[in-house]
């Protein structure tokens, strides 16, 4: 969970604007074949949400938090099979 933790923080940092460019696989490729589905994003988005709410940011913050969490759903969320 440290290298995931790592890697989060990294990406966050960089997805809203810090310093350092995000230097890791883009987003499509790094969670391809994980059979992720838009239940599991929103289950980490809305933790996510909770965190920061706990920590008493701003909802302004964390609306614009979400929103740029929210641009990568397309390359992590899987395509669902079509039911039979």
């Amino acid at each position: 969970m440290k290298k995931q933790a790592k890697k989060q923080k990294a990406f966050f940092t960089a997805a809203l604007g810090g310093p350092e460019p995000w230097k890791g696989k883009d987003m499509k490729k790094a969670h391809e074949g994980m059979g992720i589905q838009e239940t599991h994003f929103n289950a980490i988005a809305g933790h996510l949400k909770g965190s920061l709410e706990e920590l008493k940011v701003k909802k302004e913050l964390i609306d614009e938090v979400l929103a740029v969490v929210g641009t990568t759903k397309g390359d992590i969320v899987e395509p669902e099979e079509p039911k039979k």
